[in-house]
């Protein structure tokens, strides 16, 4: 493993180890952008902070995040995904949305990765460029998952390299999404979304009693029937003002995905 760096430099990139809330830190930089990813949680993208305006681009809760240990947070309703959930970005992988059962073994909501600890190597550091290899081996299932994040010095973007293993012999199902939640005060009113999806899609049964959009719909993106009026038509591009409701939805994608 390649030395890690003891501290951010406002100038090159660097890798360095920290803590917060009790837990394991590491953190890529360069001088435009910061991120800082949990291990031991699921490799959480915890922190993802825009340096000249020193805005985190990702949400993070009310509540924030508690310490390794910490009683399950009020409301999580057994779910374990919710348990210590503090905001931020987290990996679905090999399921997503509600517990299943596959091949006997039951996977809980957006689990199993998302609440296991990773395992972690810095690939590369340099004045110019900094990466770090995180990996976890599936408990319930017969996977290796792998996210290699990469900053270039000069540019604000966060690059990642993902791969899937099955480590058995047999052939094996998954579902991998990304639950990357942006928030305040980089998502304000009147913040615009540009996406190439085409088709956005509701579930058939309501996800909670403040959702905003019809359920067991199909529309053409970014438009969607509303739960106040069917013949009520949404723009989903443009953020609202915000309001203690909340939304389930799928966008569809061409088959290139995105651009």
């Amino acid at each position: 493993m390649k030395p890690v760096s003891k501290r951010y430099n406002t100038v090159n990139c660097s890798v360095y180890e920290g803590a917060v809330s009790g837990w394991g830190t590491v953190v890529l930089a360069n001088e435009l952008l910061r991120v800082v990813v949990i291990p031991g949680k699921g490799a959480d993208i915890y922190q993802l902070v825009d340096i000249k305006t020193d805005i985190d681009l990702v949400l993070s809760t009310p509540w924030g995040l508690s310490p390794p240990g910490a009683p399950h947070r009020e409301g999580s309703a057994e779910i374990e995904f919710l348990y210590n959930y503090e905001g931020g970005w987290q990996e679905l992988f090999p399921s997503a949305n509600d517990a299943c059962i596959y091949r006997g073994k039951q996977l809980p909501f957006h689990v199993e990765v998302a609440i296991m600890p990773w395992h972690y190597t810095v690939t590369l550091n340099s004045l110019d460029e900094v990466a770090v290899m995180f990996w976890v081996i599936c408990g319930q299932t017969p996977f290796r998952l792998e996210r290699l994040m990469r900053l270039r010095r000069g540019t604000p973007t966060l690059y990642l390299e993902e791969k899937v293993t099955n480590l058995s012999s047999d052939v094996a199902h998954f579902v991998w999404g990304q639950h990357c939640v942006l928030g305040a005060p980089f998502i304000e009113e009147g913040c615009r979304l540009q996406a190439p999806a085409q088709m956005l899609v509701t579930p058939a049964s309501l996800y909670e009693p403040s959702a905003r959009l019809e359920p067991e719909q199909r529309s053409s993106w970014p438009m969607a029937a509303l739960r106040t009026a069917a013949w009520l038509i949404g723009n989903l591009c443009v953020v609202q003002p915000l309001k203690p409701t909340t939304s389930s939805f799928c966008p569809a994608y061409p088959p290139d995905g995105l651009q």
